[in-house]
């Protein structure tokens, strides 16, 4: 079988340098030039991290080189890409000088994150776009790959098919550069656990500090946890999995594959009840995601551009349904109450009414400026736009509310998204195929209340739904507030966000403004605890802030802030219709 062959060498871990060589084989030269020039590319981005992150900025040392190691001519052409140039291919095609060309090149790897290889003394996580080079013209063909690493680790956790023909070699195949991608990879000494699922092999490895873990115990829960997502959907389109688990201080992300996801925590906090919860919430949300995204995916997703960005108006439905998702499985799991999960909503519910941004920022156009926005927040972040995660769960979590009125379960939704990927699982779907789902199953109403909060900025009805499904809202009492975020910095006070049509905003505040001082008072770090008393008893302050070297005063009107819950509360009589509402047994 005609393949393009990789090989990772990791020779002295403790450098974070991967070296790494990339054969074209004779019969696939030609194949892949153009002109007589063959180029090679690096990713600019991660599929399911939708920032370009500019991988190229890595490789160090590049050549290419015949079989007989004699260099051939390479040049950068572009920042993520390379062209070698062969001088009469069609002659040389023939020639024993040419059995294959090899591109030898080194990786920088040593950056902690799930979309990032980290390699160090005691493992190497080698994810795939920030290190495999692919060729223009043979994404498609099959990729094989061979890893060297040092013989005191032990413990190799890879969802690629092996291939090794020698017990000491490490060799695995992928049917594309997209399968090779999709498929990170963990080496160390670090512990694997197994469990099974029916027909379905799961594999938990375990990196970092690990030692107050107990690993029986997640074991156990990440079963329940994937049982339930499984049944969810209905069907399982893989026969194995792995989670990669990473744990290190001040840490977390998560990202998903077609057989594994990649999930990174802060250790230290997980004897705390609510962390660990938020853990397996996590892993919940990424092992959604090997049905939606992975196979169930908008059009756009797939095959990959990794040249620049992809855009595409459906992370409300990618990652919005996946948020909802998750936290309403660790639900029905039994590790949330039902009073704690409806602290959690409210929680995300009075984050969603402090962003000013939900307002003229819907959740389509959220989706299709992630590349701009949401992965490069700044000051004026949240007055300019909202959170697919966040608005996208909670716009999820509405639709479930009318799906119950119209007595319809949100899981008979998911396995009629799911035909989707059954009847075409190569051509991915779009908007109006989801929004067609919702009016077969809950009518012409629904649809368009549902379409309505995806495409606008209308206001969701979140105390009448709640009222409407016996959950009565509590609300805090509105107190004065200042309308922009302050910290402390080397005993100063700086303010480092203004909220849009606050009365921060309406004073004059700007983002970099030293505070120093309030009504002729000195305003130090001690005062901040108190500045929200002080706005309650006064409504009218002078504020004196240093900007861009000069003295100004600023007459401050103390306003009311946005609207606060206090409590989600479901009385006796009405649990069990709540119950019903999230499917709970």
């Amino acid at each position: 079988m005609t393949s393009l062959r990789y090989k990772v060498s990791i020779v002295r871990p403790e450098t974070h340098y991967v070296s790494l060589s990339l054969r074209i084989p004779k019969n696939l030269i030609f194949q892949a030039a153009r002109n007589e020039i063959i180029e090679v590319f690096m990713p600019v981005w991660s599929p399911g991290s939708y920032l370009v992150r500019e991988y190229s900025r890595n490789i160090f040392q590049i050549k290419a080189l015949n079989n007989k190691g004699e260099y051939l001519e390479l040049t950068q052409n572009k920042k993520n890409s390379y062209q070698i140039k062969i001088p009469n291919l069609n002659l040389k095609i023939h020639s024993e000088d040419f059995e294959f060309i090899e591109i030898e090149y080194e990786v920088y790897a040593h950056e902690l994150t799930v979309r990032t290889s980290h390699v160090t003394n005691s493992h190497a996580f080698l994810h795939g776009p920030s290190l495999f080079l692919g060729v223009q013209n043979l994404c498609d063909v099959v990729h094989q790959l061979e890893l060297v690493f040092p013989t005191y680790w032990t413990s190799l956790t890879v969802s690629l098919p092996e291939i090794s023909e020698k017990r000491e070699h490490f060799c695995f195949q992928a049917t594309s550069y997209d399968h090779l991608l999709d498929s990170p990879i963990e080496i160390g000494t670090h512990e694997r656990r197994y469990f099974k699922i029916d027909e379905t092999l799961f594999s938990i490895s375990f990196w970092g500090q690990t030692e107050t873990l107990e690993r029986k115990k997640l074991e156990e829960d990440l079963k329940k946890i994937c049982t339930e997502v499984m049944n969810l959907w209905g069907e399982t389109p893989f026969e194995f999995y792995d989670f990669i688990l990473h744990f290190a201080p001040n840490a977390r992300g998560g990202l998903e594959h077609s057989y594994s996801s990649v999930n990174l925590f802060d250790p230290r906090i997980l004897a705390q009840k609510k962390n660990y919860d938020d853990f397996l919430s996590l892993l919940a949300h990424e092992f959604f995601h090997a049905w939606n995204v992975k196979r169930l995916r908008p059009k756009p997703l797939g095959p990959f551009n990794y040249h620049q960005e992809v855009d595409t108006s459906l992370l409300w439905f990618a990652e919005g349904m996946t948020s909802f998702a998750d936290d309403w499985i660790i639900l029905k799991t039994g590790f949330f109450s039902l009073e704690e999960y409806l602290n959690v909503i409210k929680e995300n519910l009075n984050r969603y009414f402090a962003i000013p941004g939900k307002k003229i920022h819907s959740l389509k156009q959220s989706s299709f400026n992630a590349w701009i926005k949401l992965y490069r927040p700044d000051e004026n972040s949240s007055n300019s736009s909202i959170s697919y995660y966040l608005k996208g769960g909670l716009t999820f979590l509405a639709l479930n509310f009318l799906f119950c009125k119209k007595q319809v379960k949100f899981s008979d939704f998911l396995k009629h998204c799911w035909m989707l990927f059954q009847q075409r699982p190569e051509q991915g779907f779009d908007e109006q195929e989801i929004y067609t789902i919702v009016e077969k199953l809950a009518g012409q109403e629904v649809r368009e209340i549902f379409v309505n909060w995806i495409e606008t900025c209308e206001e969701i009805p979140f105390e009448s739904l709640f009222r409407e499904n016996g959950i009565k809202c509590l609300w805090k009492k509105q107190a004065p507030v200042l309308g922009a975020e302050l910290k402390a910095i080397s005993g100063s006070v700086f303010v480092e966000k203004v909220s849009l049509d606050s009365a921060a905003f309406k004073a004059g505040l700007n983002a970099g403004d030293e505070i120093l001082a309030f009504n002729s008072w000195r305003f130090l770090p001690d005062c901040l605890p108190l500045l929200s008393s002080w706005l309650e008893k006064q409504a009218t302050w002078d504020i004196l802030v240093a900007r861009e070297g000069k003295l100004l005063t600023l007459r401050l009107m103390a306003e009311q802030g946005p609207i606060q819950l206090e409590k989600l509360l479901v009385e006796e009589k009405e649990e069990g219709k709540v119950k019903q509402v999230f499917e709970l047994n």
